[in-house]
């Protein structure tokens, strides 16, 4: 059975397989997004049947002008020639209107698929989307669609092969059925063996492509929690994770490249065998005068050109199996059914005035005991009630379900009498307004996300949400105003920035109910009064639900309700329960410094807000104070939006393979060095491999080139002489040539396979580790999806050229270079002429390579913006649903696939172009050969056999430039690739992990610390100094965006600064300190994994009974038992904010740290809770930031910052004595 951490028992790995491999009807499945094409796929199949139809005839002519020279009669070759080259010229032409037609076919379906795939995605919600991770979703928009599409782009080409061989054969009648006969055993045997590869290499197939999802799922959660990773020092678990998962890709890979070699050097030796009973046959036939030669050399080149067919036919046996695969994991995602759907008869919610209401609502997370249950709430039209409880006592469930984000187990809510659940979605959406506790925001600028909800708001309006958010002053001061950008997922502004924006995202739609989630939990008291005030006004008359455990916010509130056991306990005003209800005072007793309810300011001048809120509001030029957001915040690690399946199993990832011989990863992996990074260097400790592979190749192109010398020998020696002898030893040895080449082709394949993903593990290795090594800023300076795209698909890209591409065009150009050496040595005129021929042809390869790098390097970018806008889209489906907003973000992402369509299509063009060119030329150069070679066979200067071996080495001659370009096309691909992997890896990166520090207790000292983010105006930080003394916990306190999380990120060494000194013990603070760090960021990011493994993620070998204290010591032991499967319970799964900033602070604890760094950990956290998180900070040194200034006071010092300034330090009690901003702030506080 499936174990908690989601890994599978083989079993279960194959019935996986076998699901993901796509069932019988797949190419049904895939018509309605063909259909439309139809007309462009009829044109391209009859392109291909006309080019066909006249291919087919070539050899008849061949046959024509070869018996004319025999036989020395005298007629111009010149009628026959005329038309040989007519009917190239028009099989060009058709060949290249079936090229570009079936490009336009494929980057069109291709398209279709990509918008699909996201159109579901964003529809299904997190909670729909089960076990697949972002990082799956990525890979089957961008690697399954490709696979899928190239496949069906195949089919006018092996529609027309299969026309050609049929029309071949029919020519093979009319010259000997006898030998026709025997040319046709070749297909049964083909069909046998693509029958053989069907079920082993589809499953193979699918494993392989399991596995690089369950890859991409790794990159993304690694640099999703890069923070985390780096606060606790553990890149080296993440580099061995990622290498784990490298390794299970490489040997299912290995897996399919051995069943494949097997199959495609079966397909590819059929043909050649084939000749081989032709060539005994055919003389035969020819020493009883029952055939000329001319007949032979028209069989002969049949065969030739049906192993072209053949390879076709065999490529798409292979592309079908992949695709096969590929439809299954697409299909899955596009079958998946939303939990959240309009129910029949649903119709458009009615205008009303806002009454919402619970009614004995019972709901639960599959899996769990109902969070809620008999919740029951009224809410008057316009009426403001908060509601409060401890962490994990179902706040936030509540507040998703008015906008349906869940649909209730039992019980209703209804508003203004409707249930909502009876009513169309969209209307009833439209009418409520969403901030949640943990806002999202996209790329873009501050105007854009305000008006998310409504792009067609006007200036005035923006400006009047903004200030009723408390956000216009700080927006107006800033450089570039409401058009700043906010960064990647609003890393650009501070957390209590970011919670303004989505509040001020809300109010702008005007909603009729309003639910705000703790949307002041990262404000600092004055700007949270503030707020208060001006929200004051925005929610009269506006039915609102206010989710806080904050008393200034309760100041809002008309009535207050205490949740608790799932249901209402206690309901009435906060003076009434303050004063009557002690289990009231106990939730909000955290944030209460007094013992006063009273939350009405009193009559005149507060404070003022000037002298602490200067520095939100003085223009500073972001980012000031980011607080630590998410690189690429994803659904997967939030909650309660995931939740564990329907049958109740924890959420389940399908695992990569596990079968055959584990593959470590690769022994001596190449050092770090700075400076251009270079694809020779990928060959280092590959040299037996390599050296193997090209000794192979020699051989390979022995055999290759040995078959027409020996038809040749047979021609001469057995046909023309009359000598059964001789044609038999010549028959003999071309079956043992075959025979070797066989075996030649399929040594090839495995080995260079082998060498290939080697390869391509190796340098996934040493990106990934380079990766793990850059600061922080690095990450902060480029999208997540551009990282993503080059540990995975840039990579990826490189595997196809090194494991097969490199080693076929290797063993092509020997063979060329074999046939060009016999050429010579039968006749040098003749081999003059095949390299007249060749001269054109390398430069229509050179001038189309050049034309098509732009294109390249366009459709790579275009790549990285299709999985930018993919990840946006799953990262804030919350908002896109709870805005309405779905078709917004499909028409972004609409374009981006758009574009690469485009650019993608380009470079087909050229390919349309290039391969029929290549034909062409080809054939003008075998009718070239023949007009010049008749007349030396009529004149007894060449001997028949040696002109039928030079039309057959032509063949062999071209057929590697004709391949080149289709080589070349995945060459400029991977040379697009190796710049970008290039570009990154001169990057200075230090090596990843820590070192030991010895001493349990450490000094702290900043000596004028500055910082600059790059490309800032301006300073962050400037001139500060501060100690803090072993065992001692220090406060930083100060209004949102003076600075404090970014000295948090100095102090854990997430970035260096750039004036002053940061020492440790006497010491410049080195990598090192971190595996003395206790680290507990603003957004509690967990991996997806087990509770006990997110717990135990500093310390992996720690033991049951460490990791059990650890969670005991936080207050989070008793929520973790009431889990299913406890601690083996797989994350994300149904823990409120405050329960995971719990389970965070535990693997803080657990790593036994000398140093405890807190960035508002307590900001969700209930009285129980905090009071956990004051315990630990008193049996550490302690830096914590925080805006309860409650948690402040039990601090042995505080830290006041403002402007990116310490302007104030000292004890609780002197700050107050100073009547400084500290004292402001503190006064604000107990007023509310």
């Amino acid at each position: 059975m499936t174990s908690p951490t989601g890994t599978m028992s083989e079993a279960e790995r194959e019935v996986v397989a076998d699901r993901a491999a796509g069932g019988g009807g797949w190419v049904r499945r895939l018509w309605p997004y063909v259909r439309d094409q139809r007309r462009l796929l009829a044109l391209a199949f009859g392109a291909a049947a006309l080019s066909a139809v006249l291919s087919s005839a070539v050899p008849l002519l061949q046959q024509r002008l070869l018996d004319q020279a025999i036989s020395a009669r005298d007629a111009p070759p010149g009628p026959w020639l005329a038309l040989f080259l007519g009917l190239s010229v028009t099989a060009f032409a058709a060949r290249r209107l079936c090229l570009v037609l079936q490009a336009k076919v494929i980057t069109r379906v291709q398209y279709r698929l990509r918008d699909a795939v996201h159109d579901r995605a964003q529809r299904l919600g997190p909670r729909s989307r089960g076990g697949l991770s972002t990082g799956q979703i990525i890979s089957r928009v961008n690697s399954d669609t490709g696979s899928l599409v190239r496949v069906l782009g195949m089919a006018p080409q092996i529609s027309g092969a299969v026309l050609f061989t049929v029309f071949g054969f029919a020519m093979m009648l009319t010259i000997s059925p006898l030998l026709a006969l025997c040319a046709a055993l070749a297909v049964p045997g083909m069909i046998l063996v693509t029958r053989w590869m069907r079920g082993d290499l589809t499953r193979a197939t699918a494993l392989a492509q399991q596995c690089a999802g369950e890859l991409t799922h790794a990159v993304d959660q690694a640099l999703t929690g890069v923070r985390v990773i780096k606060a606790f020092g553990q890149e080296a678990q993440e580099l061995a994770r990622v290498g784990a998962g490298s390794g299970e890709l490489y040997e299912a890979r290995m897996r399919a490249v051995r069943l494949q070699a097997r199959g495609q050097a079966l397909l590819a030796a059929i043909p050649v065998f084939g000749q081989g009973a032709m060539l005994l046959l055919g003389g035969w036939l020819a020493i009883r005068h029952e055939i000329t030669v001319g007949g032979f050399l028209a069989f002969t080149s049949y065969l030739a050109m049906l192993v072209s067919p053949a390879n076709l036919i065999a490529g798409a046996v292979i592309l079908a199996h992949r695709a096969r695969a590929s439809a299954g994991r697409i299909f899955e995602v596009l079958d998946a059914v939303p939990a959240v759907v309009d129910r029949p008869g649903a119709r458009p919610l009615p205008a009303g005035p806002g009454e919402l209401v619970f009614d004995r609502v019972v709901f639960g997370y599959p899996g769990s005991a109902p969070l809620l249950d008999g919740f029951s709430l009224r809410l008057a039209p316009g009426e403001t009630v908060a509601l409060v409880g401890g962490s994990g006592s179902g706040k936030s469930t509540a507040g998703l379900l008015p906008a349906r984000f869940h649909d209730v187990l039992s019980g209703a809510v209804r508003l203004d009498g409707h249930d909502v659940a009876e009513v169309a979605l969209a209307s009833l959406r439209s009418r409520i307004g969403m901030a949640f506790e943990d806002p999202f925001l996209f790329s873009g600028t501050i105007r854009e996300n305000i008006t998310y909800g409504r792009p067609d708001a006007t200036a005035a309006e923006l400006a009047a949400a903004s200030a009723a958010a408390g956000l216009h002053d700080f927006v107006a001061e800033l450089p570039g105003g409401y058009d700043t950008p906010v960064g990647e997922h609003g890393t650009g502004l501070s957390g209590g920035q970011r919670q303004r924006v989505a509040l001020a995202r809300a109010l702008l739609t005007r909603p009729r109910v309003l639910v705000l989630d703790d949307v002041t939990s990262a404000l600092d008291p004055v700007l949270e009064r503030d707020l208060v005030t001006a929200l004051r006004e925005a929610t009269r008359g506006r039915t609102t639900l206010l989710i806080t455990r904050r008393l200034a916010a309760l100041a809002l509130a008309d009535r207050v309700a205490l949740l608790e056991g799932g249901r209402v306990v206690e309901e009435g005003r906060h003076e009434e329960l303050w004063a009557r209800s002690e289990r009231y005072r106990a939730v909000l007793s955290e944030d209460s410094p007094s013992t006063g309810p009273a939350l009405a300011y009193p009559a005149g001048s507060a404070p003022a807000h000037s002298a602490v809120s200067a520095a939100v509001d003085s223009g500073q030029f972001l980012p000031t104070d980011a607080q630590t957001p998410q690189l690429m915040p994803s659904l997967d690690a939030g909650a309660p939006q995931l939740v564990p399946p329907a049958d109740g199993g924890a959420p389940q990832r399908v695992p990569p393979p596990g079968r055959g011989r584990p593959v470590a990863d690769p022994p001596g992996l190449p050092p770090l060095h700075p400076g251009r990074f270079r694809a020779r260097e990928l060959l280092t400790g590959q040299w037996r491999g390599l050296l193997a592979v090209l000794g192979l190749v020699a051989l390979g192109a022995v055999t290759g080139s040995a078959g027409p010398y020996l038809a040749k020998d047979g021609i001469d020696e057995g046909m023309l002489s009359g000598s059964a002898t001789a044609l038999f030893t010549a028959c003999a040895a071309f079956v043992a040539v075959a025979t070797a080449g066989y075996l030649v082709t399929w040594a090839v394949l495995v080995v260079a396979g082998r060498v290939g993903q080697r390869l391509v593990h190796t340098l996934r290795m040493r990106v990934w580790r380079h990766v793990q090594g850059l600061p922080l800023d690095a990450y902060e300076r480029r999208r997540g999806a551009d990282l993503l795209t080059t540990v995975v698909t840039d990579v990826d890209t490189l595997s196809e050229v090194f494991s097969t591409g490199l080693a076929s065009m290797v063993v092509a150009g020997f063979t060329s270079v074999a046939a060009l050496g016999v050429m010579a040595t039968l006749d040098v005129r003749l081999a003059g002429v095949a390299l007249a021929v060749l001269v054109p042809l390398l430069v229509v390869v050179l001038l189309c390579g050049r034309l098509s790098t732009v294109h390249y390097r366009r459709a790579r970018e275009h790549t990285a913006d299709v999985a930018a806008h993919l990840e946006q889209s799953l990262a804030g489906v919350r908002e896109s649903q709870a805005f309405g907003q779905q078709d917004r973000r499909q028409a972004a992402f609409s374009q981006a696939a758009g574009d690469y369509a485009r650019a993608r299509l380009a470079t087909q063009r050229l390919i349309a172009t290039y391969f029929p060119l290549l034909d062409l030329l080809a054939e003008a150069g075998t009718a070239l050969l023949l007009v010049i070679g008749a007349p030396l066979v009529a004149a007894g200067e060449l001997a028949p056999g040696e002109l039928v071996a030079f039309v057959l080495y032509l063949a062999l001659l071209f057929a590697p430039i004709q391949q080149a370009f289709g080589f070349f096309d995945s060459w400029q691909q991977a040379r697009v690739s190796l710049d970008r992997i290039g570009a990154l890896l001169a990057e200075p990166a230090s090596a990843a992990g820590t070192r030991a520090l010895p001493g349990p207790r450490e000094c702290l000292e900043l000596a004028g610390v500055g910082f600059r983010y790059q490309n800032a105006p301006q300073d962050v930080l400037t001139g500060v100094d501060l100690t803090v003394r072993a065992g001692e916990t220090v406060a930083l306190v100060g209004a949102s965006g003076a600075g404090k999380s970014t000295l948090v990120k100095l102090i854990a060494g997430f970035h260096r600064p750039t004036s002053g000194s940061i020492r440790l013990d006497g010491r410049d603070l080195p990598a090192g300190h971190r595996a003395h760090l206790g680290y507990v960021p603003q957004e509690p990011f967990l991996f997806a994994r087990t509770v006990r493994e997110n717990i135990a993620y500093g310390r992996p070998e720690a033991t049951d009974a460490e990791v059990t204290r650890a969670a005991t010591e936080a207050g989070v032991h008793e929520t973790i038992l009431r889990l299913p499967g406890g601690y083996d319970h797989l994350l994300p799964g149904s823990l409120s904010t405050g329960q995971r900033q719990l389970v965070c602070l535990a693997r803080a604890l657990l790593v036994e740290p000398a140093l405890l760094v807190l960035d508002e950990a307590a900001a969700n956290a209930d009285p129980e809770a905090a009071e956990a998180i004051r315990r630990a900070a008193d049996r550490h040194t302690t830096v914590m930031i925080t805006h309860r200034l409650s948690g402040a006071q039990d601090a042995d010092r505080v830290a006041v910052l403002a402007g990116g300034r310490l302007v104030e330090v000292g004890t609780h009690a002197d700050l107050l004595a100073a009547e400084g901003q500290y004292a402001a702030m503190w006064r604000t506080t107990r007023e509310d």
